[in-house]
């Protein structure tokens, strides 16, 4: 009874709350990018992943890639979950289109130390820390035409039309983003929770580099919450659910330079349900059915093969957009990981 009336709480609370896009669907599949403490969240010893996200609106097209690659200074099959341990990561995002006139890329380097801090071992504790170069730049060719769409961007640039006609530009920032993640675990139920701070020094953002009030990224927030019930040695349901406010250019620091549409949503949340691997099962699969504050609908499946490669995909489609402008984005995203021991040979994975 408590947990449900949590659950309620929790999903009221969002639903009044603002919350800047988050650009992804599957946010769990770039999670360096959601909080520098998941940096090592995995089992295993390696990890190297692959999400990509083509995005479209009505008039403009954004391709989104990340890749990463993760490791943990130890690892035990036999107490997977509880040990202490550091992990470092590195994770490279980037995002444009050939008819869009901005791109930027983000190269970050991430470590995180997790630990258990009751001698039962339920309660795990994690901390991350991010640095992060942003490189953006600006192409108006005057024989082409482009289409820039806020919505699908992927941040972290200031960029207006009007504010300048030059035909192309770039600039460049470093950034610092902190993380901290808590976890609990008993034989019937899990519960994790997540605070991420990014952007602590406001780095200067305005991709002209205009001289007069230049604007800068606003600190931007991400909570996440995480339920988990056992149903049978099997199955486990998971509601997952994020809130986000996001420092992009129409929430900067500069009156000025603030946005009229700044593309809100309330919240990202989701059930999914997860199979505990089965070691004469060659393939399984996970499902789930994901949302944005009930106007969008994102369909999940994740595959695994010999529990080593592990795939998912989904498809996001606005179901109201006529009345929520927006939410008029179509996201069609696929991640795919791979598992690693120190020898370079495929580990078996498992749900952490």
């Amino acid at each position: 009874m408590r947990i449900a009336f949590l659950i309620l709480c929790f999903s009221w609370l969002s639903s009044q709350l603002y919350a800047q896009n988050p650009r992804l669907a599957l946010y769990e599949s770039s999670p360096m990018m959601v909080n520098p403490a998941w940096t090592g969240k995995f089992n295993g010893k390696i990890q190297v992943g692959a999400h990509g996200s083509m995005m479209s609106t009505d008039s403009a097209k954004m391709l989104h890639t990340n890749f990463s690659l993760e490791y943990r200074s130890k690892y035990d099959e036999e107490d997977r979950r509880n040990l202490k341990y550091w992990a470092a990561g590195i994770n490279v995002y980037r995002y444009g289109h050939a008819t869009s006139p901005l791109s930027a890329m983000f190269i970050t380097g991430s470590a995180a130390y997790h630990t258990y801090i009751d001698r039962r071992r339920r309660h795990n504790v994690s901390a991350g820390f991010q640095a992060t170069m942003a490189s953006g730049q600006l192409n108006r060719q005057p024989e082409k035409d482009y289409f820039y769409d806020p919505e699908i961007s992927g941040g972290g640039f200031t960029y207006r039309e009007g504010d300048s006609d030059i035909p192309s530009t770039s600039h460049s920032y470093l950034d610092f983003n902190i993380g901290v993640n808590y976890a609990y675990r008993n034989p019937t139920f899990t519960f994790e929770s997540g605070l991420a701070m990014y952007h602590l020094f406001y780095p200067p953002n305005d991709i002209f580099q205009l001289d007069a009030d230049i604007p800068r990224l606003r600190h931007r927030g991400v909570f996440t919450m995480q339920f988990g019930f056992e149903m049978d040695e099997i199955n486990t349901l998971q509601f997952k659910s994020m809130y986000w406010t996001d420092g992009l250019f129409w929430l900067s620091s500069s009156f000025n330079d603030r946005g009229t549409n700044e593309y809100k949503v309330a919240s990202w949340f989701g059930l999914e349900l997860v199979k505990t691997p089965v070691e004469e099962k060659v393939f399984r699969f996970n499902y789930g059915l994901h949302s944005r504050s009930f106007r969008t609908i994102m369909p999940v499946i994740s595959g695994f093969y010999k529990d080593q490669y592990n795939i998912r995909a989904t498809y996001e489609y606005p179901m109201n957009s006529k009345n929520f402008e927006a939410y008029r984005a179509k996201r069609l995203e696929v991640s795919f990981f791979m598992y690693l021991n120190p020898r370079g040979r495929v580990r078996p994975y498992t749900e952490d």
